[in-house]
């Protein structure tokens, strides 16, 4: 389950309302400051938030804060107390790393792919073939229509509150850690995995 943390109050009630976040063990954070995202996953059992930064020399400590509001407004929506004891960001110090300074959209896209699917990372990737495979799979829809679905109007809008209610404190500080990457998700070079597309845009791409 993916979100993103430009998203305003009521853009993100509408997610986390559609998909009640926190019966879910993962959730995907994708968090970004204008030049650079960054990929975070949120360990909801082991009190957890992973960063995966596709390039190393850009902090994503600007960034943490963001993921950590979205766990907030999560915890909130769900009517429950976020307590930050026993929760950590872990920093993973060997991601595998962009070769350019534009594509760190395609690495986060990727790799939350991967997890979500539970399949290794990619060491390095053909940009191009990626880009055009993600726009043949891409398709979320947290409208407020498709909200209304399963939620009431007034639970909407009690989600809308709970969320602004909740960023209305300080953001919680959750101490870090430093761990290895592949002891948390396996790295494989793979570069032609994203070949497989079977929309034509895809086979045409030259490298």
């Amino acid at each position: 389950m993916t979100c993103a943390t430009r998203r305003a109050p009521f853009q993100l009630a509408c997610f986390i309302c559609k998909t009640e976040a926190l019966n879910y063990d993962n959730l995907l954070i994708i968090s970004g400051n204008g030049s650079h995202w960054v990929l975070f996953v949120v360990d909801f059992k082991a009190k957890r938030l992973i960063s995966i930064n596709s390039l190393t020399s850009i902090t994503v400590e600007n960034l943490v804060e963001g993921g950590i509001k979205i766990i907030q407004a999560c915890y909130a929506v769900a009517q429950k107390e976020l307590n930050p004891e026993g929760w950590t960001v872990c920093e993973c110090n060997d991601v595998p790393q962009q070769t350019n300074s534009t594509d760190c959209g395609v690495h986060v896209a990727l790799n939350a792919f991967s997890i979500i699917n539970s399949i290794p990372l990619a060491k390095s990737v053909a940009y191009n073939k990626a880009r055009n495979w993600l726009k043949s799979i891409l398709n979320t829809d947290t409208t407020v229509e498709s909200v209304l679905k399963t939620k009431s109007k007034d639970q909407l809008l009690c989600a809308v509150a709970d969320v602004e209610t909740a960023w209305s404190f300080d953001c919680p500080i959750f101490p870090r850690s430093y761990k290895c990457f592949p002891g948390l998700f396996e790295i494989k070079d793979q570069p032609t995995l994203w070949d497989k597309c079977e929309d034509e845009p895809c086979q045409e791409v030259k490298l």
